[in-house]
């Protein structure tokens, strides 16, 4: 990613409270903060095309070189926000504290860095860090032996290589666990949709090594746990059991509930693990499974107005889902104007990747309403302002953004951003069979054709679109917006 879109990116996602830091620890630093100045304009101008911020940076600093200021910039934030996370974050602080173990060791306080290491062991096993335990572990035998075991018996010693090589077993236990969800999900992320029945067959080893694998694990490990419900979970829905699907998925959510100490600050992977669940039971179409979860979201109470507009903005998601993508258009305005003082006139609290899905949403139901003056209004922001184009979402944003160009009238434009997107893609050296149907659709005129030639072009269409063999990325884009049935709807009018 570029530097200077990442940067944008990155000041872009900082909370209220986060860039309050930022301002406090600049003042720590006296002199000229050319650098600052530089932060101020991305985050009081709202600016998001990275080339917009050289221009406008060369105009107030013509003698200050861009690219080096926006580097430390960068590394400025990243650096006040792990001072943060120490202080918020249970992983954060043992880390750090294990670096302030280390600088005692070397200036020789050896009984603080022994009982430094001691505290950490007992903290990294509660909250079940496991690499860190194994480092700490490491660290304290290589401290008794460098000290020649004063007051350690043979008995005592065994004792902690057995704690140390237990931990390494759960490490390595956790790591095939990973590792056979992981195929699973490659397994049925990449097979095309013309091989599904026959890729079944293919999963069965990972079924038997899973099983095979769990009966010989820790179950007392909340990791484990967790993987092996969601293995279960994602297998069930590729196999269509979606009832014992919901019923790994609930255990995950028990699993989650029950080892709350264990959760981040802020929760991330608790959200992330109840997002992945409203993704899946909506891609299959399994609207009724949707709100036990979205009161599980909406029960997470956090004191942070960023992280609260963040779990907001899925609820959104999730709850205009089974309207929008039904295209009940009554229902899908009414939760819109539900949202709209909460969360939509509040974007600007969201992550850039948040914003989007909303932009996403909202254009959506604009052009079910067939207002396309408005869906382009949500979309054209993130289309132009380059600092989304490394984010996977702007690609198929830029297609709908075409469809609503088409809506318009704007064939020009279309002519113009198709040849943007060629000329990427042939940079990139990728290839869509669907891209390429979809393109040819927007370049003809149906304005012009008679109702009997009109019937002749939609079954050709219908035809190819039939026998096209659509990839795993083009799967993505059109579980988003199902283009094909839009280019058919096209003909009726």
């Amino acid at each position: 990613m570029n530097k200077v879109n990442a940067l944008i990116l990155l000041v872009n996602s900082l909370s209220k409270a986060e860039k309050k830091a930022i301002y406090l620890q600049s003042d720590l630093i006296s002199g000229v903060k050319v650098y600052l100045e530089l932060f101020k304009m991305i985050e009081s101008k709202k600016i998001i095309d990275g080339k917009v911020l050289a221009n406008e940076f060369a105009l107030r600093f013509p003698r200050t070189n861009f690219h080096p200021t926006v580097k430390y910039l960068y590394d400025f934030i990243l650096s006040v926000l792990v001072k943060l996370k120490v202080t918020q974050n249970k992983e954060y602080s043992l880390y750090n504290k294990l670096m302030a173990a280390k600088l005692l060791y070397e200036r020789n306080l050896d009984k603080d860095y022994y009982a430094t290491l001691k505290q950490l062991k007992k903290e990294a096993k509660e909250h079940e860090l496991y690499h860190l335990l194994l480092t700490i572990e490491r660290m304290e035998l290589d401290y008794l032996r460098i000290s020649g075991f004063i007051n350690l018996s043979e008995k005592d010693l065994l004792k902690k290589q057995h704690k140390m090589s237990d931990t390494f077993k759960t490490i390595r236990q956790i790591n095939e666990q990973s590792s056979l969800y992981e195929l699973l999900l490659l397994r049925i992320e990449k097979t095309p949709a013309s091989q599904r029945a026959k890729q079944k067959q293919f999963l069965n080893d990972l079924i038997v090594s899973e099983i095979t694998l769990v009966s010989n694990l820790k179950r007392d490990v909340f990791e484990i746990q967790k993987l092996h419900q969601l293995f279960q979970g994602h297998y069930l829905i590729y196999v269509g059991d979606y009832k014992s699907a919901i019923n790994s998925f609930i255990e995950l959510d028990k699993l989650f509930v029950d080892n709350k100490a264990l959760w981040s600050n802020p929760p991330f992977y608790y959200v992330s693990v109840l997002e992945g669940i409203l993704q899946s039971f909506r891609a299959i179409r399994e609207y009724d499974k949707l709100d036990y979860f979205l009161r599980k979201l909406r029960s997470i109470d956090y004191p942070s107005q960023t992280f609260d507009v963040e779990i907001l903005c899925i609820d959104f998601i999730y709850s205009l889902a089974p309207y929008l993508d039904n295209g009940i258009e009554k229902e899908s305005v009414e939760i819109v104007s539900k949202y709209t003082s909460s969360l939509i006139q509040k974007r600007e609290l969201l992550t850039p990747y948040r914003n989007m899905q909303l932009a996403l949403m909202l254009a959506k139901v604009h052009m079910l309403r067939k207002d396309y003056g408005a869906a382009n209004k949500q979309l054209s922001p993130i289309v132009y302002g380059d600092s989304y184009v490394d984010i996977w979402l702007y690609h198929p944003i830029q297609l709908l953004n075409l469809a609503v160009d088409f809506e318009l009238g704007n064939y020009d434009l279309i002519i113009s951003k198709i040849r943007s997107i060629k000329r990427k893609n042939t940079l990139s050296r990728k290839t869509s069979k669907f891209e390429n149907v979809f393109f040819r659709f927007l370049n003809s005129d149906l304005r012009y054709l008679s109702p009997e030639k009109k019937g002749q072009e939609k079954a050709k269409l219908e035809e190819e679109l039939a026998q096209l063999d659509i990839s795993h990325e083009d799967q993505r884009i059109l579980k988003l917006f199902d283009f094909r049935k839009w280019m058919l709807s096209k003909f009726e009018n």
